[in-house]
Formats: structure tokens, C-alpha cells, sequence
């Protein structure tokens, strides 16, 4: 998926000067916005989200050592260019691998906003051809490019903060889950209120069905209008816009320390006093 999305980045930033984008959005077949495109410009149009990049956190909790041993210290070869028949579990082979000294090894999810010149130096810089080596035979590599690579720059040349503002179930309301949960799925009536209460501008995982997308059309983003919508739906969308616009707030706020006072930025969405 890493180099897929690299692909995609040379292209876009190779037509940069016909169409001059800002951010890239990295979305897939699983995800769905919960706002309309008027609100997107508007909430990537503040001064204060300029140059940021916008990574997510995942709830559980690993250590550097933990990523370099699960992911690091093993080659993973793709199945898929595997041409002999036997077990693919032989694919993956234990091997002795130095952390190269100094590499600051960071994780985050796939999905992620790139401002336009941190896209350009994952494409153009050093650091990104020497980390995409080092990367080329690790599990989940596109979970650890472009963290890493943003902390390979001078402090403060690609800030970053810890909040893709895409909303991502993890638990199913008791317990936490190894995989996010798909949001229409089974456990849909579980996942139904932190969905429609959560403000984020993107949502996943989604299957294939529609009902629930037509739900969102209707009560989150407003693209259906008054087309088929009730007015508590409409009601819904103002409620849904002011949650967006506070998320934003609390991004702004506290953008400079977000990953060490996740607290306060959780206290800020909650609308508490920090």
C-alpha cells in the first residue's frame, strides 16, 4: 500500500502546478466523508492548519521495541509474488537486524493528511529513499513511513499532529478490538452514537451496503438536502457542523503538545475546561 500511495503522491505533485492542491487526503474504498465538500475547504482553510500533517494514533499502546522486534526483525515477503506452491508462512523469515543508530522508529495508521511540502520530501528527500530501503521488507511499512520520516526532519520542519480527524472504531462499547469494527456491520447499533457524535470529517471501515451511507447524506453531512430528510436530520447537520468546528478549535489549541496532553485535547472535544 506504501508505494501505491507514493505513486499517487508523484502524480499529484507532478500536476501541482495546474491544480494547486494543499493537503493530501489519503482515503480508501472503506472510508466515507461526514461532511459536505463546502465544510472540508473550510475546515483545511484556517491559517492555523497550514504546514501541519495530520497523523492517527491508535488507542493501543506499544513501545518502539515492541514495533522493532514484531515488524523489524522479521523479512516479510509479499505472498503475492510467491510462484511455488508450498507454505507461505516460510515467506517470513527471522533474520539479525541493527537499528540503524539514531532512527527514530514511530507508528501510526495508514490513512493520513499530508501538507503538500512534506508529500514533496517523502518523494524527493535522502531520508525518504533510506528509509523506504530499510522499510522495504517490514510488516506494515506504510503504518511506519511516514511517521518516521517526519521525525528524521529538524524539530518543527513538518509538525505533525495526532489526529487524522477521521473517526475509527476500536472498541465495540465493552471491549477493545484487534481490527477496527466495520461501522454497518453487525455491530452497527453499538457504533451508531460515537459515529454521529463524533465530529470528524471522515469515517471507517464501511462495507458495501448503502443504508447507513444514506443516513449519513441525510443527518451528518446534509448532501441530500432536504431530499427524503426529516428536519431532525436537518437539525442533525447543525449539530454535526458546530462539532467539526470544535474539533478544529481543540486541533488549534493544542496542536503543539497533543501526543504529551492527549488529555486536555480529549477534555476540549468533550467541551470540558482543561
Amino acid at each position: 500500500m506504501l508505494l501505491a500511495t507514493l505513486d499517487c503522491l508523484s502524480i499529484l505533485v507532478s500536476r501541482r502546478t495546474d491544480v494547486p492542491w494543499l493537503f493530501y487526503i489519503n482515503l480508501s474504498a472503506a472510508d466515507y466523508p461526514l461532511v459536505a465538500p463546502r465544510l472540508m475547504r473550510k475546515a483545511f482553510s484556517y491559517p492555523a492548519l497550514r504546514k501541519l500533517n495530520f497523523f492517527q494514533s491508535q488507542l493501543a499502546t506499544k513501545t518502539t521495541e515492541w514495533f522493532f522486534t514484531r515488524r523489524f526483525a522479521t523479512i516479510h515477503l509479499d505472498p503475492s509474488l510467491w510462484n511455488k506452491s508450498g507454505d507461505l508462512n516460510n515467506l517470513n523469515v527471522p533474520h539479525t537486524f541493527a537499528h540503524p543508530k539514531g532512527l527514530p522508529v514511530r507508528k501510526a495508521e495508514g490513512w493520513t493528511i499530508l501538507w503538500y511540502e512534506f508529500a514533496q520530501h517523502a518523494l524527493n528527500s535522502s531520508d525518504s529513499r533510506t528509509l523506504l530501503a530499510l522499510l522495504a521488507n517490514v510488516r506494515a511499512a506504510d503504518e511506519h513511513f511516514f511517521p518516521t520520516l517526519q521525525a528524521m526532519a529538524p524539530k518543527g520542519k513538518f509538525p505533525v499532529v495526532w489526529d487524522a480527524l477521521r473517526h475509527i472504531a476500536w472498541s465495540n462499547g465493552t471491549h477493545m478490538l484487534s481490527r477496527p469494527a466495520q461501522l454497518d456491520g453487525p455491530l452497527a447499533p453499538l457504533l451508531h452514537d460515537g459515529l454521529f457524535n463524533s465530529g470528524a470529517l471522515f469515517a471507517r471501515k464501511f462495507g458495501s451496503g448503502g443504508q447507513l451511507q444514506d443516513q449519513i447524506d441525510c443527518a451528518l453531512s446534509g448532501l441530500y438536502g432536504s431530499a427524503g430528510c426529516s428536519d431532525e436530520d436537518l437539525k442533525s447537520v447543525v449539530a454535526h457542523t458546530l462539532r467539526v468546528e470544535r474539533r478544529i478549535a481543540c486541533i488549534i489549541k493544542w496542536k503543539g503538545s497533543m501526543q504529551k496532553d492527549g488529555i486536555g485535547f480529549e477534555n476540549c472535544l468533550r467541551g470540558s475546561s482543561s
